[in-house]
């Protein structure tokens, strides 16, 4: 009888941990589940910072080949010279309309929507 006993409560103890098995592995997942939640967090941000700072160094460098582009076409100096061959009167009447102005401003919003052609939030729609 002693072996059945023996068996018995083996059997027993055995069967109390099998039960409490489900509760451990639903424990392990949880807590499996918020460690990879917590790891693929970190990875986005890493990769959101990673992308922010390629777009910023594509944006200096658009920039300073817009800026390149446009001192090497030297397109204001030729506006001013064009400019200057003009009669008075109507020299006088472009400047009271800020038309100089205005050519600056075109010319300098080319520039930027050359450059801003590398950010991902502006480019994609122009």
């Amino acid at each position: 009888m002693e072996f059945f006993d023996w068996f018995a409560q083996a059997f027993n103890t055995l069967w109390e941990l099998l039960k409490e098995v489900p509760i451990w592995f639903a424990d392990f997942c949880l807590l499996l589940l918020e460690l990879l939640t917590n790891v693929l967090t970190v990875v986005f941000k890493w990769a959101i910072y990673i992308a922010m700072y390629l777009s910023y160094v594509a944006m200096l460098a658009a920039s300073e080949v817009a800026n390149e582009i446009l001192q090497a076409l030297d397109i204001s100096g030729h506006l001013e010279r064009a400019y200057g061959h003009l009669n008075v009167e109507v020299s006088q009447m472009l400047t009271f309309l800020r038309i100089p102005e205005c050519f600056n401003i075109i010319l300098s919003s080319l520039a930027t929507r050359f450059t801003m052609r590398f950010a991902p939030a502006f480019g994609a729609a122009s």
